[in-house]
């Protein structure tokens, strides 16, 4: 994962990167899902992991101020709890 976070900031797209692309093959269901995430939502990699962790565990809400508003992703809404603050 951290091969992940570090090659975000080194490549412009790195989801389109043929040798990010061979890396990231070999890790595991849930990094390879907040990958597909992140480049189709703009999240960073690890709000994106948040976000499949949260999915895989069956919730309906993903409390974060980090992250849009209202925004549906899969089974997911996130709600900023602080918003009205």
């Amino acid at each position: 994962m951290e091969l992940v976070g570090t090659g975000k900031h080194r490549v412009i797209n790195p989801v389109s990167d043929p040798r990010v692309v061979r890396a990231i093959q070999a890790l595991d269901r849930n990094s390879r899902g907040s990958l597909e995430i992140a480049a189709r939502n703009g999240y960073h990699f690890y709000d994106a992991l948040i976000l499949v962790a949260a999915i895989e565990a069956d919730c309906d809400i993903l409390y974060t101020e980090d992250m849009q508003h209202g925004q549906s992703i899969g089974p997911i809404t996130i709600h900023n709890p602080f918003l009205n603050i």
